[in-house]
């Protein structure tokens, strides 16, 4: 759910709502406003980093992170930042007895590049506008069982199609069995908020995705596991169509 690629580009503005969302659903492949193209922002992009700092920290049961860094969360920069403004992120969580763990946690900062600045209204500054990002997870572990999930709101204030919002989270489970094998499943979900066209229809800005995977693992020694993957995605279009795709994989794992 965080690397999933919307159809918000980084690098170049929507000129209109409509533009927006005639893109919707090609932010994995490349987004193209009118003869502009781009990439689709995800939620978080973690190819690569910006440059910052943070302090990270517990005292049973409590555990806490706060930091800053340049740029943004969904497109970090790896040279030179070209992104006006700071990030600020932080975490809180409780540890209160052994195989339990949740937490909080939360971004805020700007994110629109130095080359913006030309379309902005009289009198503004890319500093205005900001991402934000409002996290929960919660971790579970007892016995051959684990649960882990992630849920998430986020928001992106543009030039021209008003602040952007979308929603997400997902959940896995991890059986282990006694001979060495394990069981896993994990779903994924993203739903975006709703914007009004030049038509007056109310949709979302972007497609609808969900993904659902499945998978089998076996430990053959210490340093040697294999596993079967199954993986099934789906975009939900406006217009009520869906387009699925599914992946199947074996992978191998050895260590020496």
């Amino acid at each position: 759910m965080y690397q999933y690629h919307t159809s918000l580009a980084w690098n170049v503005p929507a000129a209109s709502v409509d533009q927006l969302v005639a893109s919707a659903g090609s932010g994995q492949y490349g987004v193209v406003y009118g003869s502009e193209s781009g990439s689709g922002m995800p939620v978080v992009d973690d190819r690569w980093w910006d440059v910052g700092v943070v302090a990270i920290g517990a005292r049973a049961p409590i555990e806490f992170s706060l930091g800053a860094m340049q740029g943004s969360p969904g497109w970090p920069v790896n040279g030179a930042d070209n992104t006006p403004g700071q990030t600020t992120l932080g975490r809180i969580g409780l540890m209160p007895v052994a195989g339990v763990r949740a937490g909080v946690s939360g971004v805020y900062g700007t994110w629109m590049p130095n080359w913006f600045a030309g379309l902005l209204p009289a009198g503004g500054s890319l500093r205005d506008y900001h991402e934000w990002i409002a996290m929960s997870d919660l971790e579970l572990a007892r016995g051959p069982w684990e649960l882990r999930s992630e849920g998430f709101l986020k928001g992106w204030q543009t030039l021209t199609t008003g602040t952007l919002r979308l929603g997400g989270g997902y959940a896995e489970t991890r059986f282990g069995l006694s001979d060495g094998a394990w069981l896993a499943a994990r779903y994924d979900a993203i739903r975006f908020g709703h914007v009004r066209t030049s038509a007056g229809v109310v949709r979302p800005w972007d497609d609808d995705v969900e993904r659902l995977e499945t998978g089998v693992g076996y430990r053959v020694s210490r340093d040697v596991r294999v596993k079967a993957v199954v993986q099934r995605n789906v975009l939900h279009a406006f217009a009520g169509s869906t387009e699925a795709t599914e992946l199947f994989a074996l992978a191998a794992s050895i260590r020496f």
